[in-house]
């Protein structure tokens, strides 16, 4: 059996590699969350008319579309920050009135890409934490890409 110190070591095993990495993965998860918002914003049509003449008709094409427009169904009545007649901008993203499709759609697009991240992260540093991994995960991480490739990684 282990004494309780071997036993925090082993739980606390690439901590401090950990605590870098997470600083990583919350650079990644913010600026996939703003990047994908400011595209799906740029790139999706308007809600509002075209023109602002009296009388002006919305273009069908001037509608969100597809999966955006389903979400943003879903999401009526849903407090989402930034989202116009929220109380607020709690985001730090600019209300940009695009509504709560583009920001469920950001936010989803966002969580994937972290995934992708966070996970051999995870992966190497609970390999660690077993005993598994001796000594730095990250340089067990590096090695694992020289040797396999980035599929080494999952």
């Amino acid at each position: 059996t282990k004494s309780p110190v071997e036993l925090m070591r082993a739980l606390y095993a690439g901590a401090l590699g950990a605590a870098a990495c997470a600083i990583l993965v919350g650079a990644v998860h913010f600026t996939s969350y703003e990047g994908s918002r400011r595209w799906l914003t740029e790139h999706l049509p308007s809600d509002t008319p075209q023109s602002s003449q009296p009388g002006a008709q919305s273009h069908p094409a001037s509608h969100k579309k597809g999966l955006v427009n389903a979400l943003a169904s879903l999401t009526a009545g849903v407090y989402v920050p930034g989202e116009p007649g929220g109380s607020g901008n709690h985001s730090g993203s600019q209300d940009d009135g695009s509504g709560g499709g583009v920001v469920l759609c950001s936010a989803v697009l966002s969580a994937v890409i972290t995934a992708i991240v966070e996970s051999p992260i995870e992966l190497f540093r609970h390999q660690q934490q077993a005993g598994m991994v001796q000594g730095n995960f990250l340089r067990e991480m590096v090695s694992a890409v020289r040797r396999d490739g980035p599929a080494g990684l999952y």
